[in-house]
């Protein structure tokens, strides 16, 4: 009976572990965590594995020549339509900026000499760092943590990770986690900053036709993309004042207002790709979204390949 019992306790405990639920939000993989720079000020998340389920991907990028992807798999020998799960990227605003992926990088998943990720750069050679593997040069170089993660950056900002990995790397700011917390899990493209004020020339309508530059003071972004059917995206753009939420609001209006202007009346879809656009103003936030269903974004695409062949 005893036997029973615990045999029943170790199913529910192994079924209760299956049906574990899966993050509300978006998260940094606990394995890329600890390596984020001191005071990173940047994260960019795309949960490939994710992205090549969608219904859009499927559509617009599976079994489809794109020449920019096809380069990136002659330089590193990575395929990111099959060979990558998550890319993050990590920026701390000064020196150091990372790249950081998982994947599937080796046959059958076993690191061994010669079986690390090809990088077809010039002047590429084998390196190593406190036992790390790293491939490149002196500038940029690629580094293999394990079979499945890899590094790739500024060959100083490696060496400095692997430095300072058991100090005061991997701290996410509050303000960082704040946002990452108010994006939901179903978004597979996900951007927040945090803390890199600066001034960004935009564009803004001094008259039709007529654009000049003004610079706009921009604190913090928050950005997520979903692309399960169609593209659906929103952005929030905290301005260092409303003065600056203003400006970029006007210009985002204005170069809305002007695509539609010399856009031929029967290109019906291109204007209904433009009313899907939303742009709005909160004091000194500015607030971008779009919602664009897969059928229209196919016959927008195919309108503007079938220009660009005319041209």
């Amino acid at each position: 009976m005893r036997s029973a019992i615990f045999a029943i306790a170790a199913l529910a405990g192994f079924l209760a572990g299956c049906s574990r639920p899966q993050p509300a939000t978006v998260r940094v993989d606990p394995m890329f965590a600890p390596l984020l720079p001191a005071g990173t000020k940047l994260l960019v998340g795309i949960r490939v594995d994710q992205l090549r389920e969608t219904a859009t991907y499927q559509k617009l990028v599976a079994e489809k020549k794109i020449p920019q992807l096809d380069e990136f798999t002659r330089i590193t020998g990575l395929d990111p339509r099959k060979d990558l799960w998550e890319i993050v990227i990590a920026y701390d605003g000064a020196r150091d900026g990372l790249i950081m992926a998982r994947g599937k990088f080796t046959e059958g998943g076993i690191m061994s000499s010669g079986m690390e990720p090809r990088v077809n750069l010039p002047g590429a050679r084998e390196m190593s760092y406190k036992g790390f593997k790293m491939t490149g040069t002196d500038e940029a170089a690629v580094m293999y943590l394990n079979p499945t993660s890899i590094l790739a950056g500024r060959t100083e900002s490696l060496r400095r990770v692997l430095d300072a990995r058991d100090g005061n790397m991997g701290r996410i700011s509050p303000a960082l986690m704040e946002k990452l917390n108010s994006i939901p899990a179903s978004n597979q493209i996900w951007a927040v900053s945090d803390g890199l004020d600066s001034l960004v020339p935009l564009p803004e309508l001094g008259s039709i036709g007529g654009l000049k530059s003004v610079p706009v003071k921009v604190n913090n972004v928050t950005a997520a993309l979903d692309l399960r059917q169609g593209v659906r995206a929103n952005v929030s753009v905290a301005c260092g004042d409303d003065t600056s939420a203003r400006r970029m609001h006007d210009a985002a209006r204005g170069i809305i207002g002007l695509a539609r202007l010399t856009t031929r009346t029967e290109d019906a879809e291109m204007l209904k790709f433009y009313d899907a656009i939303g742009v709005r103003q909160e004091a000194n936030l500015l607030r971008l979204s779009a919602d664009v269903p897969l059928a229209l974004l196919e016959k927008v695409l195919a309108g503007m390949n079938s220009r660009m062949g005319r041209s």
